[in-house]
């Protein structure tokens, strides 16, 4: 199974991303609590929030308290790096921003946010990623990814759109249910494409396609 860029953003915008927030670990609604160092998805996966990336539609040098912006690695090879903090959460926790405040537009208060994240990329392109699948699915969006509970990871979604991969070829069009949880499928990836897009999504992500392995799906 290949997730192209555009449901990879979503479904990570609601069930993984959320996750990351210091406000979170002193809530105690986050499942990375307590585990910073160790392996929370498959090595080849780096994460990190980046405003001066290349690819970046955002690029601030500071947040919108005024704390100068920094890359801040979330993930790296699987490891769980650490929180984002803002002024306010950083003070009860004893910690200090980094630069992760932002405003919001509906309301005018300040939150913990992400400023460009990227998902760094591999060596395969997509077409090759394809090309090596002999019955599979190409998945372009999901529907309900909104829903995922980023208390736990959990998801349920529908792919949708997606396609059938025949003997390395895209053949047709499908639609099934997906449900698990965020981190188990993280841990489920087998490649990465060397092509990234920029996806206006949530702030913004910049994303390859990634490929899983056996991953159960309903409804095909």
């Amino acid at each position: 199974m290949i997730v192209e860029p555009w449901a990879i953003s979503m479904l990570l915008s609601f069930a993984l991303f959320p996750a990351f927030k210091g406000e979170r670990l002193i809530k105690e609604t986050t499942p990375l609590a307590n585990k910073i160092g160790e392996s929370v998805a498959s090595e080849l996966l780096t994460i990190y929030d980046d405003p001066f990336h290349e690819l970046s539609l955002n690029p601030v040098i500071a947040d919108d308290e005024g704390v100068p912006t920094r890359k801040n690695v979330l993930i790296e090879n699987g490891k769980f790096e650490g929180f984002i903090w803002d002024n306010y959460w950083a003070k009860i926790y004893g910690t200090e921003s980094m630069g992760n405040g932002v405003r919001s537009l509906a309301t005018g208060g300040i939150s913990i946010g992400m400023h460009n994240t990227v998902i760094e990329n591999g060596k395969k392109s997509l077409e090759d990623m394809i090309s090596e699948i002999e019955h599979g699915y190409l998945i372009n969006g999901f529907q309900g990814a909104h829903s995922s509970n980023p208390d736990n990871g959990n998801f349920a979604v529908v792919a949708n759109p997606a396609f059938i991969i025949e003997n390395g070829e895209v053949k047709g069009s499908t639609v099934f249910m997906m449900s698990g949880n965020i981190y188990d499928l993280l841990n489920r990836v087998y490649e990465i494409s060397k092509e990234q897009k920029v996806i206006p999504f949530m702030g913004t992500v910049v994303s390859p396609s990634i490929a899983f392995e056996n991953v159960r799906i309903a409804g095909k």
